[in-house]
């Protein structure tokens, strides 16, 4: 098995504030709620480095003090566990983990080398200050105790001039000597600001000479360090709301910072040059302004060419320079909205492989999406009438089955015009395309990110080398855009309207709808002998002795897909997971699981709820408890499997089976050997095994692994 990987940002930062870090590579670290995210925005892609069991509260490069490109990092989660981490070609392993002495859990890490030693210095919520000192590769991490002036809030670290720098509730900044543990210098009082919990509001340049922070106000001060001084050298008034965030940015080689980053409380991200003299002259204002404080941005990293900010309500912000990007200057580089990973903002209802390396994941904030490996590359809002959270959604011939709170399952399919894209990919129709970065203004190639006022050569690069986009209409907000590929004019499609239901309804057309005699919330779908879609649905009913399942076959008339009853079976309690496959239909209770096989009906009795059921070359499997259940044919005795814990989802592909479990792990059984693997914190409500790769719905987040 290989490290897991997330689809989405909602698989991402938890509300913690800072837990984002600027590391080797175009490399960003954050905390998810159980393990630390890798994000390589050059690639745009994320692999999970499990080992917390808890929220991860607090990341942190190993800044090098001879300036090498970082390649270690730290993390912490809120049950006060510190593992100490390697990156080795994009992949993260474990090296050390340390416990804290105290439950508190980390409001403030830094780490970094000195003289040989590296060190993690931790502020905890409590106030208290810890160093971890690893006196030598390969040996343990050593304890000390460091007492400031008051009460801890926040740090930074010079590897270079061997010096901590820590912020108390008082607005003064002590600076500790790492090769004595004592306090060398106390200089402000700065802000209450610098002192701001789970906020980096405090910064040693790379020089280890200067030091920027939140001050007063809506300002940032610049400070110059020597051995016995502290003084102001600048102070920047420019921002609108209150500093919660700054960063510097390194040059290429590592030895001088050539922009300054300060997130505000309005969401918004300030950007400034640093001359040498330290001189700092406002480049771009990036983000939306005005916006209510309680979703600013409190974390915020940068280099010279990108910025990353994470907001206080989980969202991830990035921006490239570019020429498209509005900026409060009419001079200097401007900034343009890039691609960050995105996902599901509510939980995940349902998980449909639709090809080898592609899913459909139907959530409850309301929204189909489809996920090419890490990018989401087609996204449908809205699906149903009244916009109920999306219970379940399957992809089966072509065909796009939703359902919901509402009394009918609709049917829905891509139109020509999105099958033509689609088969620029040489991928399954419905699973078109790969992430491509979105710029300012946003817009979407039929329901994929694209660039718009890109050079064709761009946009060659972004699509595929043998396809060219040889036309770009200009870009009118509110309207669908022309553009070309190979000379074939296609639709692209402004982000800010893509919402709308006559313009979903350009790319996905509602050929069918079923009616049914209660909301639909557990439902499955196959192919029958014929090569038609066979329906199961199972309404929820207003006396549980009326519970049954419909059976309908979905037949297509030119432009409209029909229904026609086929059959109804009685169950007589509410059903909790239904599976179909060709003629066989198991379904799971509260007390039974009900096996109906060409007009047959196999009755088993269980302990637990069956919480999901699947069907695999005449094979029926089901979930109870923390039972795995299996009949293998019509004839066969059922075979029980201990998972450990409970199960609430099932996949079954070939010889592969994968059970997720309440408690995060996900059993992964295949020729008769079981692996666990840990894919959160939470209850792994949704499994699907897709070709090599395994998808799981934890909550909001969807995490894929690449089987080996």
């Amino acid at each position: 098995m290989s490290a897991s990987h997330v689809i989405g940002a909602t698989a991402g930062p938890t509300r913690y504030q800072c837990c984002i870090k600027w590391g080797i590579c175009n490399y960003v670290i954050y905390g998810t709620t159980a393990a630390v995210a890798v994000w390589n925005t050059q690639a745009n892609s994320i692999i999970l480095a499990n080992h917390h069991r808890a929220p991860v509260r607090q990341v942190a490069w190993m800044h090098d003090e001879a300036q090498h490109p970082i390649s270690e990092f730290v993390s912490g989660d809120i049950d006060g566990n510190i593992v100490y981490w390697a990156l080795n070609e994009g992949k993260p392993s474990v090296m050390a983990e340390i416990k804290l002495a105290t439950s508190s859990p980390p409001a403030q890490m830094v780490a970094g080398t000195h003289s040989g030693h590296r060190f993690i210095a931790i502020v905890q919520v409590s106030g208290d200050l810890t160093l971890l000192v690893q006196p030598q590769p390969g040996l343990g991490f050593e304890s000390h105790a460091v007492t400031p002036p008051s009460t801890a809030r926040a740090m930074c670290l010079a590897s270079l001039s061997g010096r901590l720098l820590v912020g108390d509730m008082a607005g003064r900044v002590s600076v500790i000597s790492l090769d004595t543990l004592t306090v060398e210098l106390t200089f402000g009082s700065v802000s209450a600001w610098v002192a701001d919990l789970d906020a980096t509001t405090i910064l040693y340049s790379a020089d280890g000479i200067s030091v920027v922070a939140a001050a007063v106000g809506n300002t940032v001060q610049l400070w110059q360090l020597t051995r016995t001084t502290a003084t102001i050298l600048r102070t920047c008034q420019d921002a609108g709301d209150i500093i919660t965030s700054v960063a510097f940015s390194k040059s290429a080689d590592h030895q001088s910072d050539t922009l300054l980053a300060a997130g505000c409380g309005d969401r918004s991200i300030f950007m400034y040059t640093m001359a040498p003299d330290l001189t700092a002259t406002l480049d771009s204002r990036l983000g939306a302004f005005g916006a209510s404080t309680f979703i600013g941005v409190t974390g915020v990293c940068c280099d010279a060419n990108a910025c990353a900010g994470q907001t206080m309500d989980g969202a991830l912000l990035f921006y490239t320079r570019g020429k498209a990007a509005e900026s409060i200057e009419e001079e200097g580089e401007n900034w343009v909205v890039a691609a960050a990973p995105s996902g599901p903002a509510g939980k995940v209802s349902a998980i449909c492989p639709v090809s080898q390396d592609a899913v459909l994941v139907a959530s409850h904030d309301r929204t189909v999406r489809i996920f090419h490996r890490g990018a989401v590359v087609s996204e449908i809002a809205r699906p149903l009438v009244h916009g109920y959270p999306v219970a379940g959604a399957t992809y089966i011939s072509g065909l796009l089955l939703v359902w919901a709170g509402e009394t009918s399952v609709r049917i829905l399919r891509p139109t020509e015009s999105f099958k033509r894209t689609a088969n620029l990919f040489n991928i399954d129709s419905i699973s078109a395309g790969y992430g491509i970065g979105a710029v300012q203004p946003p817009m979407r190639l039929l329901n994929k990110p694209m660039f718009v006022g890109a050079t064709p050569s761009l946009f060659e690069r972004a699509l595929l080398d043998d396809h060219q986009v040889t036309e770009v209409s200009e870009f009118r907000p509110g309207l669908i855009a022309q553009i070309a590929v190979d000379s074939d004019p296609i639709l692209g499609i402004p982000a800010d309207v893509s919402h709308d239901e006559a313009l979903r309804r350009t790319l996905w057309g509602q050929h069918g709808e079923v009616p049914t005699h209660g909301p639909v919330t557990v439902a499955a779908a196959c192919v029958g002998d014929d090569g038609e879609v066979m329906l199961a649905m199972a309404p929820e009913a207003s006396r549980p002795s009326d519970c049954a399942v419909e059976v309908v076959r979905l037949a297509c008339h030119g432009d409209y897909i029909r229904h026609a009853p086929l059959a109804t079976m009685a169950v007589g309690e509410v059903v909790s997971s239904l599976a179909m496959e060709g003629g066989t239909i198991a379904v799971g209770t509260g007390t039974r699981l009900l096996i109906f096989r060409n007009g047959a009906e196999q009755v088993l009795a269980v302990d637990s709820p069956v919480s999901a059921v699947a069907l695999e070359s005449g094979a029926v499997y089901a979930v109870s408890g923390p039972t795995l259940v299996t009949v293998s044919s019509a004839d066969a005795e059922p075979v029980t499997h201990s998972l450990g814990s409970k199960g609430v989802s099932l996949s079954v592909s070939g010889r592969t089976i994968a059970v997720g479990r309440v408690n995060g792990t996900v059993a992964v059984a295949r020729d008769g050997k079981q692996t666990d693997l840990v894919v959160g914190a939470g209850c792994v409500d949704r499994v699907a095994l897709c070709g090599g790769l395994l998808v799981c719905g934890v909550g909001s987040a969807v995490v894929w692994v690449e089987l080996g």
